[in-house]
């Protein structure tokens, strides 16, 4: 019973579907024909916008290097500080090691 409403659905709308998808289709085209130049690569696409200054770029690289050191630096901390004993286990681990190296000289 569903499929017979399904195919009905379709056939009342298809001819309303293919009409709405050629005009897209058209509409695509077109714009696309109306283009007269080719799009410009990524490495040049502001290269017009922005003037060539060697020290403003080195200036920006630096920047972007120290950046990238401090986020290392900051998230090396923050997993030392993560990763580190607890206060729990601080007390616990000499013990053990104090009784593995009594029974090591007692052998």
């Amino acid at each position: 019973m569903n499929d017979e409403l399904i195919m009905r659905m379709w056939n009342a709308d298809h001819a309303r579907f293919s009409a709405d998808f050629s005009r897209m289709l058209g509409t695509v085209r077109e714009a696309l024909s109306r283009r007269t130049y080719l799009p410009a690569t990524i490495e040049r696409t502001y290269a017009d916008a922005i003037p060539e200054r060697a020290l403003h770029r080195a200036g920006n690289t630096l920047l972007g290097g120290l950046g990238a050191v401090a986020t290392t630096m900051t998230l090396f901390v923050i997993l030392a500080a993560l990763a580190g004993p607890s206060a729990a286990h601080e007390h616990t681990v000499p013990v053990e090691l104090a009784a593995a190296t009594q029974a090591f000289a007692a052998v």
